[in-house]
């Protein structure tokens, strides 16, 4: 192994150690102060720490320290720690799986991504799509992507997450699809575990932490000139409605229309896009791991060739 798969090898080791325990502490600043955030396996832990403080404190007054100013140092120290520790807040774990396909996923299949536009009588909706070289498969992934927005076409509530992350030194880009971690039924059973929470006085003050576990579906492309994708990164407002689309092809057709709609599928309307440049992406976005952990940009392109610059 080279120094260098060596080195990123130890760097995602630490990184995962890392993440791991910061879910189990954690200090959070509110105005001028802070707060711990325990998880709530170490209740008892804290509460027995509670106990020894304060033995240790009814034990001080048996000692002569001696300087006074140490006396006052203990005195304080002491303080400040018990009023830190008294004002632990525990944390609790909720686990929600999105579902998962019931076909096995084949990235070889989605060869690329389509862009460009559908003209209306007064304007033009802009169209984005998946490109795949098997119909059957297309039907299935059209399926299980449809069954993240309950079955709808109509995607007011972004139930559906679709991004592109673009690469500033590059002209490769990333397209993103997977369901949203605020659908509705993830919405209730969230609710329902604060609510039950809530009615209990020990652990009324605790805090949620959402944990997710869930299918991403991620395609490297590149975009040359003639493509539209840089056209509708620049004019695309969020909010804005646009076509959702799937598509396959066969190998080059000499007719001039490479794709064809997947039979049995219908446009997804979408209203919400999001674009971000990589230098863009923070914890808070879901593709900021995902960057971070998997580098499609390695990966080969394995569609027809007219597809390559779509």
């Amino acid at each position: 192994m080279s120094k260098e798969l060596l080195f990123t090898e130890q760097r995602r080791k630490l990184r995962l150690f890392w993440n791991r325990h910061r879910t189990f502490f954690q200090i959070q600043r509110k105005g001028k102060f802070f707060t711990l955030v325990i998880h709530e396996r170490f209740r008892k832990s804290v509460r027995w720490f509670k106990y020894i403080l304060a033995l240790v404190g009814i034990i001080s007054g048996l000692f002569v320290f001696p300087n006074f100013i140490y006396a006052i140092l203990f005195g304080v120290s002491l303080f400040l720690i018990q009023s830190f520790v008294e004002k632990t807040i525990f944390s609790y774990h909720v686990l929600v799986v999105m579902p998962f396909p019931d076909f096995e996923i084949e990235g070889k299949k989605w060869l690329g991504v389509l862009s460009g536009y559908a003209a209306a009588p007064t304007q033009k909706i802009p169209v984005l799509g998946m490109v795949f070289n098997d119909e059957d498969y297309a039907r299935k992934i059209y399926k299980y992507v449809l069954n993240w927005n309950y079955g709808n076409l109509k995607d007011p509530d972004n139930n559906i997450v679709i991004s592109i992350v673009t690469n500033e030194t590059s002209d490769k880009y990333v397209l993103y699809l997977y369901a949203n971690p605020d659908r509705e039924t993830a919405k209730q059973i969230f609710e329902q575990n604060e609510k039950e929470r809530k009615n209990n006085a020990e652990t009324f003050t605790d805090i949620l932490i959402k944990n997710y576990i869930m299918l991403t579906l991620g395609k490297t492309c590149i975009v040359s000139p003639q493509s539209y994708l840089p056209i509708l990164l620049k004019t695309y407002s969020d909010g804005s409605p646009y076509y959702f689309v799937f598509h396959y092809s066969k190998n080059d057709t000499p007719d001039g229309n490479p794709t064809s709609k997947v039979s049995g599928t219908n446009d997804i309307i979408k209203i919400n896009l999001k674009i971000r440049k990589e230098s863009q992406l923070t914890r808070k976005d879901m593709e900021y791991e995902m960057r971070r952990n998997w580098h499609p940009d390695d990966s080969e392109f394995l569609g027809p060739k007219h597809l390559l610059h779509h």
